[in-house]
Parts: C-alpha cells; sequence; structure tokens
C-alpha cells in the first residue's frame, strides 16, 4: 500500500501531530463556550419569562 509510506514520513507525521494538538486544544475551548451560550440564552429566558409574568400580575392588581 503506497499511502501508508505517506503517513510513515518524517514531515507527514509533523503536520498531522499539529493537526492534532490544535484539534485537542480546540475542544475544551468549544465546550466552554458553549456551556456560555446555554447559561446565557437560559438565563434570558428566565429573565423574560420574570419580567412578563410580573408584568401580568401587575395589570391583574389594575
Amino acid at each position: 500500500m503506497s499511502d501508508v509510506s505517506f503517513f510513515q514520513q518524517a514531515q507527514s507525521q509533523k503536520y498531522l501531530e499539529r493537526i492534532l494538538y490544535t484539534w485537542l486544544n480546540t475542544i475544551p475551548v468549544l465546550l466552554f463556550l458553549d456551556f456560555l451560550c446555554v447559561h446565557v440564552r437560559n438565563r434570558e429566558i428566565f429573565t423574560h419569562t420574570h419580567t412578563h409574568t410580573h408584568t401580568h400580575f401587575k395589570e391583574d392588581k389594575i
């Protein structure tokens, strides 16, 4: 198989190492950003619901 010899070359292994290193270091950042987006989205939904409910009760009292 000639394809295997490509991956046995030192330069190819360096490129693969850089790709894997970059990818592995990017995953935690992406997970953290995803966590922040979900947290902010949930907070906006809670704030909107809370404000709407609060306004609704004020209208009922009038």
